[in-house]
Order: structure tokens, then sequence, then C-alpha cells
């Protein structure tokens, strides 16, 4: 690159070839071999140039990608081949441009040596035959000039690309090191946090440590008071050992004593025996007097009480530690092949200790055995649930009191005298006993008393006269109770559903019992009928609807706001002027008194069945051509209306929803998730209350 350099020099500072080469032709000649092999060194040096740019540029390509894994990495050799690079290509530059400089200094000769021909024609010869080697000299070195300028300008579109992702890396270098400083930072936020946490954690540890070693001396602390209550529970159940033998002694036939922790102790047992006769009793009495009328009632539950605690009686002392003594001296499949008759045993060889804790063992055990008892004394073939729960009742209190040492006393023989501190009167007062009702208990035969009884009083001696059902009232007609115990009775059940009056024979149970015979018998034959005699009818909807618009109307007509005020206005007013009054001008206000209130709702409920053929004929149809479902429009308006007149009214449920809530209906001829239509409704103590009967509906 240097010769191409002074060339230029000498070429301006000449002007080209001097005044004396021009003249000689061999001076001449000297100067165009000269200028060729110029020519040619200048070409081998573009072509070196070429090859170590060849060279170079691998490793740049090696570098560049280097540099693209590691963003962090800089080299200085890389910058001194970017600085080679950049000098060869410049130094490539300045030959071809001293090529093309020379190529066209090459045509001024040419012309010349073309004018000098005349004079030297075997020189024109010799410089044609160089000038054509010139120009294949330089068709070859533009050939080669072309190609390396291509290569240029190629490595430098490269060198330029490089550039590019070069400063692209450096941006994304930048990114990553502003991402690894957070990063830094953020280690350093959690290596502190961590070193926070681990402190924390440290002194936490230490603290459970600390705990740890508290509930060591706590644990041995505890063991040694286990150990402790140990040792004085032992000491403690000898002396209860000792304390339950010497008081099995003292209470040894001896019931004045009593023993404060037993739950069935003589007083409880009075308490038992009053809640008979208050409840079983009285249910019992209720359900005998209904289903058989003609017979004595009261005569057949007192005399059912005296069976059954005569039989427990017998049961509980009847050779009984014969029969314990027995059962401990023989082998049981002995024992249970012995007729009593050729039983061994003759006398009682168990001590008076051993007899006590014996019969203590009993009546705690007593409770647990009464299912037993139940079985052997109750009879099967009971009709009704109120006299078997009566049953029950009285085995349970009899053999309670069969099983106390001494065994209680029931006085069933109150005397022709009537004794107020044994007895309480029945429905009637009187010096006399007319009949017994209820006996009287004591702790024992001749002992104090623990709950009166309760007679029949007269004013004439009569001796202990039959039960005479004329008689009746607690039993019990509830006409001929107190008074006062009807008020107070109504104000507890005033708008409380939840208190039923179990003497009220249409007790919301009773009409719900009402309601599901209504579905069972009277909409089945209506059912039949209907489906017989229309075969295009949706039978069920039909009978769904009648019974929806009775109860509709009977909750309209039972109103009580629209009731109350007519019974006001009936007080209030003369019947003269009430039929010419409208209701619309009536008070609009209620002033009656609640209790007088309550004793009107407790009347109208007590006097719905007798009025219920006047409501019947108010909504029954009059074009009604069948008896099956002329009864069922009744029976609807019957159920109807004595739901209607509860206070709260009972609420049927006529929407069974779009999903099947088995709580509240069952299937109608198909189950299903879904409710495909409603058959019958579902009856509740109240709006949004308790469930009392289940409604039907078509499942899908």
């Amino acid at each position: 690159m240097r010769l191409v350099h002074e060339h230029s020099v000498d070429e301006d500072r000449t002007g080209g070839f001097s005044r004396q080469e021009q003249d000689t032709g061999t001076r001449s000649e000297f100067d165009y071999d000269l200028d060729v092999d110029k020519f040619k060194l200048l070409a081998a040096r573009l072509n070196n140039a070429s090859k170590q740019l060849s060279k170079i540029h691998p490793e740049m390509i090696k570098k560049q990608t280097r540099q693209n894994s590691s963003q962090n990495y800089t080299s200085k050799r890389l910058g001194r081949y970017q600085e080679t690079y950049q000098s060869e290509i410049r130094e490539a530059e300045d030959a071809s441009m001293a090529i093309t400089n020379l190529i066209h200094r090459d045509a001024p000769e040419t012309g010349k040596l073309q004018r000098d021909s005349g004079d030297r024609s075997w020189e024109v010869t010799m410089w044609r035959e160089k000038h054509k080697k010139a120009e294949e000299d330089r068709d070859t070195i533009m050939t080669l000039y072309v190609s390396l300028k291509d290569q240029v300008e190629r490595w430098q579109h490269h060198q330029d690309e490089l550039k590019g992702e070069n400063a692209k890396l450096r941006k994304e270098l930048s990114e990553r090191e502003k991402d690894i400083k957070d990063l830094q930072i953020e280690n350093a936020n959690l290596l502190r946090n961590y070193k926070q946490e681990k402190a924390e954690k440290d002194y936490a540890l230490t603290r459970l440590k600390e705990r740890l070693s508290e509930l060591e001396r706590e644990r041995e602390n505890t063991r040694l008071l286990r150990n402790n209550r140990q040792e004085k529970a032992e000491k403690d159940d000898v002396l209860t050992r000792i304390s339950v033998v010497a008081s099995s002694k003292i209470r040894d036939n001896n019931p004045n004593i009593a023993d404060l922790a037993d739950v069935n102790r003589p007083t409880k047992i009075a308490e038992k025996m009053s809640e008979l006769y208050d409840n079983e009793w009285t249910d019992a009495f209720d359900n005998l007097e209904k289903s058989h009328p003609d017979i004595d009632v009261v005569q057949i539950l007192v005399n059912i009480l005296k069976n059954i605690n005569e039989q427990c009686i017998e049961m509980a002392w009847q050779d009984y530690f014969r029969h314990v003594q027995s059962a401990i001296e023989l082998p049981a499949k002995i024992l249970q092949e012995l007729k009593p008759s050729t039983h061994p045993v003759n006398e009682i060889r168990l001590t008076k200790e051993f007899q006590q804790q014996i019969k203590e063992f009993r009546k705690l055990r007593a409770p647990t055995t009464l299912p037993i008892i139940q079985t052997a004394l109750v009879p099967k073939d009971f009709d009704s649930d109120e006299l078997r729960a009566y049953y029950n009742r009285c085995v349970e209190v009899c053999w309670l009191a069969a099983v106390q040492d001494p065994p209680m006393f029931m006085n069933f023989n109150p005397g022709v005298n009537f004794d107020t501190t044994l007895f309480k009167d029945y429905t009637a007062r009187g010096p006399f006993v007319e009949f017994l009702v209820w006996p009287a208990l004591n702790l024992h035969k001749d002992g104090p008393l623990l709950s009166k009884g309760v007679a029949q009083g007269t004013r004439q001696s009569r001796g202990v006269q039959v039960y005479t059902r004329r008689d009746s009232v607690g039993g019990r007609r509830a006409a001929d109770r107190p008074a006062t115990v009807a008020v107070k009775s109504s104000k507890i059940r005033d708008n409380n559903p939840n208190i039923a009056d179990l003497s009220d024979v249409n007790r919301p149970t009773k009409i719900a019992e009402k309601m599901s015979e209504l579905y069972d018998n009277e909409w089945t034959d209506a059912f039949d009928s209907l489906e017989k005699s229309n075969p295009g009818l949706d039978v069920v909807k039909t009978l769904l609807d009648i019974l929806k618009t009775i109860n509709s109307k009977c909750q309209e007509m039972s109103r009580w706001q629209v009731f109350i005020q007519q019974v006001q206005s009936a007080i209030e007013l003369p019947a003269k002027v009430l039929k010419k009054t409208k209701p619309d001008v009536w008070s609009n206000n209620v002033y009656l008194p609640e209790d007088l209130q309550q004793m009107i709702k407790h009347l109208r409920k007590l006097k719905a069945p007798f009025v219920l053929h006047i409501i019947q004929s108010e909504l029954l149809p009059k074009d009604v051509d069948s008896d099956e479902l002329r009864a069922y429009y009744n029976r609807c308006v019957e159920v109807c209306w004595l739901a209607a007149v509860q206070d709260p009214p009972l609420f049927m449920n006529f929407n069974a929803g779009e999903k099947f809530d088995t709580t509240l209906f069952k299937d109608y001829t198909a189950k299903g998730p879904y409710v495909e239509f409603l058959v019958w409704p579902a009856l509740h103590l109240h709006d949004k209350g308790p469930l009392l009967s289940k409604g039907v509906a078509q499942g899908e």
C-alpha cells in the first residue's frame, strides 16, 4: 500500500511520465513495465489484504458470538481485530483507487504510441501487444477489484450488522445489569428478612426450650400429684368401702335415712308417681272413655296399677334371697333343670351385710332391668298407644318402689271417712269417700306420706261406692274444669302453637291425621270416580284445586281481625241494630281484653266441629253429582276449617318448588330430583313452622 502512495506522489509531481521518458522509447517501455509491475504488486497486496480479512472474519464472528453468550465479557483482542479489519479495508480501498488511476492513465500513453507508429512500426507492434496485454491485465485487475469491492461492501454491511447487534447486546446488558442490581437489592432484603426471621425463630426456639423445660417440670409435678391423688383415692376408696358398709348397716331396713346420691330414692319415685297420674293416666283415661264409653275407666286404671304393684312386690321379695343364694351355690345348668319343689336350699346363709349389698346393687340396677320387667308384666294385645304408655310407666314406678328397702307402700284402701291428710279431692268434696281414684304413696307400710292419693268425696256415708261416669270430670270433661285453670292454660297457649292441649281432640296433630286420612280415603274414591266419569280430565289437578280453593276460603272466613271485630260488634251493638249495619262500618280497633280474646279463640276452636255443617253447606257446590266427590268436598271443608281456627292457623304448602324436597314431600308414582306437579300439600304447624304431615308430588 505504501508503493501506491509513492506512485501517487510521483504522478502528482511529474504529471504522469517525465518528458525525457516520452522522448525515448526504451524509457517509455521501461516505465510501462514498471507500471504493470506496480499493478501486479498492488493486486497482490490487495489479494493478501483480502486473505487477511478472510482469516480475521471468523475470529471476529467467534468473538462476537462469545460476547453474545456472555454480556459481561469485554475483549481487548476483539478491539484490536476490529481496528486491523478497518485498516485493511481502508488499504484495499486505496489500492483500488490507485489501480483505477493507473488504468485511466494508460489511455494517453496508448494514443502517443499510435502517433509514433509511423516512425517505429516495430515499436507499434510491440506496444500493441503490450497494450493488449495491459488491457487484459486491466480487465483481470478490474474483475478482481470489483470482486474485492463487493466483498469489502459485504464485510462493511456485516460490520454494520455486528455494530447493531453489539448495540442491542449492550442495551440488553444494561437491562440485565439493572435486573442484577434489582435482584441484588431483593436478595439483600431477603437475606435481611431471613436473618431477622432466623433471629426470631431462634428466640422462639429458645422460648420453646424454656417452655419445654417448664413442661417437663410440670409433668414431673403432675406425675407426683397424680401419684399423690392415686394414693389419696385408694385411701378414700378404702374409707368409702368402710363407709358403705357402715352406711348399709345403718340403712338396712331403715328407710328414714336416704342416700341423696340415689336418683331413684323414694322422694324421686313419689315425683314419678305424681307425673304418672298427671300425664299417662289422663291420656289413657281419655282414650278409654272414647273407645269404651260404657266401662268404669277410673276403676280399670286403678286396678291396673294395683295388679302391677302386687306383682312387682311379689317378684321383688318372694324367695328373693333364696333365689340369689341358689344362683350362687349351684351351676346355671343344674339350676335351670331343677324344679322349684326340688330346690335344695332350706336356710338362708347370706350374712346381713351381704344381703344389704345385694339390695343396694339391685336398686342401682333397677332402671336398667326395667325393659325386662315391662316385657314380663305388660300385655301384648294393645289397641291404644296411650294405654301401653300407662302400663309401661306403672311398671316403672311400681318396680322402683318395690326394690326399696323396705318396699314403698301404695295405699289402695282410703277407708270410709275422707282423710284429707292422705287424699285429695277428685271432682267432688265431702266427708266420706265415694270411690278411690289414685292411691296414696307412703315411704313404707305405716310410714310417712310421700304423695297424696286422689279420691271422690261425697256427703253421704255409703261406704266406698263404685265410681259413676256421670260424675266424671277431669278425665275428664274440659267443660267441668275450674275456670281459672282454663284461663291460665289459655294464656300459656295464646299464639304459641308449640304448646298443645292434650285434651283437645282437634289439636294440630289430630288435624294432621285427619288430613292424611282424607288423602288416603276420600281423595282416592273421588279420583276413581272422576277418572271413570271424565276420562280426559286432569283429575289430580282438579282435586288439588278443590282443596286449595276451600282452604283459601276457610282462611279468609276465619281471619282473626275480621272475626274479633265481628264478635266485638256483636257484644257492643244490639242484635236489631247489628242486622242493619254493614261490616265495613264496624270498629277497626279491638278493645276486648286479652284474656277475653283468648277465651273467644278457645271457644271457637271448641265449637268448630259443631258448626262444620254450616261451613260445608256454604262451601259445597250445589251441582255435585257424585257421592264420592261430595264426600271429598265435605272432608276438605272439615280439615281446612279446623286448621284455619287454630292459633295461629295451620299452613298448607301448595308450592312444591322446582327441586324435590324429600323432607316435605313423598313420591306419587315416579321419583326424581325435580318436581313435575303437586298432588297433595304439606301441612305445617304454622307458616314457616314445623312439619306436621308430608305432601305428595310427582318427581321427574
